[in-house]
């Protein structure tokens, strides 16, 4: 396959990973979902760790 580019007879290496794979997204849709997740994550999980709202630094 990477010799002639066959991509139909050749041999294809992957990995166990590949049986996650369950959708194709765009680039956008996986940096907002990533960053979405991570505020979610921030918000909810690491509340207690947050400082408390303060004066607005000039």
């Amino acid at each position: 396959m990477l010799g002639e580019g066959d991509v139909e007879g050749g041999m294809w290496w992957a990995g166990q990973a590949q049986g996650l794979i369950d959708s194709v997204e765009s680039c956008e849709t996986v940096v907002r979902t990533i960053v979405a997740d991570a505020e979610n994550i921030v918000r909810d999980r690491l509340r207690r760790q947050l400082a408390p709202p303060g004066p607005e630094l000039v």
